[in-house]
């Protein structure tokens, strides 16, 4: 029995050291590895290092929808680089700094990373302040529950919002520049201009002067002209089709027989003469769109471009990225018609995306030969 006792206990020893080390080994297995990440923070408009007392940053994993925020403080001095860890995989981050000497925060931007090891990078943030304001009506009194949006043309930022039950509304980030923001509740609108400053607060009135049901009832009484108009045009012009086709059948049938061969021979000399036409036309139309495949067709060949302009292409929108890149596989340089037709991007986005990059001064437009040219920039392209 005693025996039996023995190999028992020793049976059961070997069970939980076993069971421990899988326990270790599994522990060690799930374990992901952090890597190293240091960004260096720069003004996208002087390409100066920012000076931030401190840097907010905001990393959500694209994996688990998990989100780590990482918060850097220099009360002394300015905190850039910023250096810290996270696993592999895709993340998006939304970075903030803020110089203490300043009521309101900073610089601001989005970026998303692909991490697979260590990485060091420079991000060119966008200078931004803070917006707060009021609605009333047009008695001067406070409206709450109104809808509030910003459009800043600067950064073709938009920003909506409600008021609250005093009326006020507030957005700590906004890009720096001139912004309209509108205001509407129930059947009144209104809108204001505010100019934003860095770093600064500024305060704006919006006040519910208009009345949008007006607005609406003319648009819809000039589209039901417009429709009727055109419907009456149309009917008209299929009438006017019917009577002229009736009286030409009237007017062949009490027709010589002379007089119809005559007409016999006219119409086979005019079908011979539309078939030469229509051959002539397709012809046209093939060489034309030989053409335009010609003119169209011609690949994106690679350009390398220093990692300045890596840096910078990486802390733009995803619209101004799409250009730029389209524009360094022309060879640095192209024209406004060929990025809309070959990239596919509207007319109106277009526009707006090359107006915001010529003013950070990465592309500049020249006017030739009627035809808007697009180049990209000493700046952009130079090293340093």
């Amino acid at each position: 029995m005693a025996r039996y006792k023995s190999g028992y206990r020793l049976f059961c020893c070997v069970a939980l050291f076993i069971f421990f080390l899988l326990f270790l080994v599994a522990l060690t297995c799930g374990k992901e590895e952090a890597y190293e990440i240091e960004f260096s923070l720069y003004d996208v408009y002087n390409n100066s290092e920012i000076y931030a007392n401190q840097a907010t940053i905001k990393a959500d994993y694209y994996k688990d929808d998990s989100s780590t925020t990482f918060t850097f403080e220099e009360h002394n001095g300015t905190v850039t680089p910023v250096v810290f860890s996270l696993r592999e995989g895709k993340w998006e981050f939304f970075i903030t700094a803020n110089d203490f000497t300043t009521p309101a925060i900073d610089y601001q931007i989005i970026h998303s990373l692909k991490v697979e090891g260590p990485e060091s990078q420079r991000l060119f943030l966008l200078e931004v302040g803070t917006v707060k304001g009021i609605v009333k009506d047009k008695a001067g009194k406070l409206v709450s529950g109104a809808k509030v949006k910003f459009e800043c043309s600067r950064e073709d930022f938009i920003g909506e919002m409600k008021t609250d039950l005093f009326g006020s509304f507030s957005s700590k980030i906004v890009p720096v520049g001139q912004c309209k923001v509108f205001a509407s509740y129930q059947n009144s609108a209104g809108i204001s201009e505010v100019e934003v400053k860095k770093g600064q607060v500024s305060e704006v009135e919006v006040y519910l002067d208009e009345e949008v049901v007006a607005a609406e009832m003319r648009f819809y009484v000039i589209l039901g002209g417009v429709v009727g108009g055109g419907l009456i045009l149309l009917f008209a012009f299929f009438v006017f089709r019917r009577k002229k086709k009736g009286s030409m059948e009237e007017s062949s049938s009490r027709g010589e027989e002379g007089r119809r061969e005559k007409s016999d021979k006219a119409k086979r000399s005019n079908n011979t003469e539309e078939s030469s036409y229509s051959h002539e036309v397709e012809l046209d139309d093939e060489e034309s769109q030989m053409s335009e495949i010609l003119d169209y067709s011609v690949k994106e060949e690679e350009h390398k471009v220093s990692k300045r302009s890596q840096d910078i292409l990486n802390s733009l929108p995803e619209g101004e990225q799409k250009i730029l890149r389209f524009i360094i596989g022309q060879g640095n340089q192209t024209s406004q018609a060929r990025i809309h037709r070959i990239a596919k991007i509207p007319k109106s986005t277009l526009h707006r995306n090359l107006k915001s990059l010529e003013e950070k001064n990465l592309v500049k437009m020249e006017k030739k030969k009627g035809r808007n040219r697009v180049y990209l920039t000493d700046y952009f392209l130079s090293e340093r």
